[in-house]
């Protein structure tokens, strides 16, 4: 996915899992930054929430999610400047 955007410092938070699912590896990128790596989430912990500080110099957010054979649930992101 990719965000216009103006260029600056921003966190980028996501929240990955479902309720009750099991998944034994989200993967999400932003701005080539992994943020979850092979990340699992079970129905004991079905959510995973974290952040990551990037610099934007082309003018948008970029986010990658998933990899080969596994899903990558995605509830939510949110981009607020850094100053």
């Amino acid at each position: 996915f990719n965000w216009d955007i103006e260029n600056g410092r921003y966190e980028v938070t996501v929240s990955i899992g479902w309720d009750g699912k099991d998944y034994a590896a989200h993967r999400v990128v932003i701005e080539g930054t992994p943020l979850f790596d092979s990340v699992p989430t079970t129905a004991a912990e079905p959510y995973r929430v974290a952040s990551v500080i990037v610099d934007v110099s082309d003018g948008n957010v970029t986010l990658e999610a998933g990899q080969m054979d596994e899903y990558t649930m995605l509830n939510w992101m949110s981009v607020v400047p850094v100053e």
